[in-house]
């Protein structure tokens, strides 16, 4: 099984991810690939939000593939992630069309060889789920994130029409944690046993 969030910065992603992690405890966290890659000295902090530019969304975007192709995971990011904020990069002429193509239609395939795009699976095993949390509060100062709620509402504008471009099936959750929570597991065991 796999499961992956994608929503703007400060969302909830990781908290759920954490509350997931309860309910599928076999489940392996992905790697936070955007924060090693700073940590790394791949990339800089700063270039990890509106200081980006389309050598670094390369990086990212590249990065997340070999972790996102695993088996038995939950991550907090996808790579619908990657693309939001290519195409935030992309509407102020900071990233080239050949870039953002690039990386939609290799999005649109991982999406394909994951069956990330059937809305019902024959076992937990098999089952692939996209869940976006749309922005419903004010990020929170992680030491990492982009405080700004206009940018904050104009990435969740990119992922959304991310999702929409790569033609994913996934999960849209809203409320509070607990209520988001049980949403998802709602969703994922009606996907499985109907």
């Amino acid at each position: 099984m796999r499961i992956f969030f994608t929503g703007s910065q400060g969302t909830g992603k990781s908290t759920l991810v954490d509350m997931l992690m309860n309910e599928f405890p076999w489940l392996e966290r992905t790697a936070d690939i955007t924060r090693d890659l700073v940590k790394d000295g791949a990339i800089k902090k700063e270039e990890t939000s509106k200081g980006s530019n389309e050598e670094v969304q390369a990086i990212i975007f590249n990065a997340y593939l070999p972790e996102l192709r695993k088996n038995d995971i939950i991550s907090p990011r996808h790579l619908v992630d990657a693309i939001a904020y290519s195409k935030w990069l992309y509407d102020r002429e900071g990233l080239s069309q050949e870039e953002l193509d690039r990386e939609v239609s290799i999005t649109s395939q991982e999406i394909q060889n994951m069956n990330l795009d059937k809305l019902q699976h024959k076992s937990l095993a098999d089952a692939n789920f996209i869940i976006y949390t749309p922005v419903e509060f004010e990020p929170e100062d992680d030491g990492m994130r982009d405080l700004d709620p206009q940018y904050q509402a104009e990435i969740d504008e990119c992922i959304v029409w991310a999702l929409g471009a790569v033609n994913a099936n996934y999960i849209q959750v809203s409320g509070t944690p607990e209520e988001r929570l049980q949403q998802i597991l709602k969703d994922i065991y009606m996907r499985i046993y109907k």
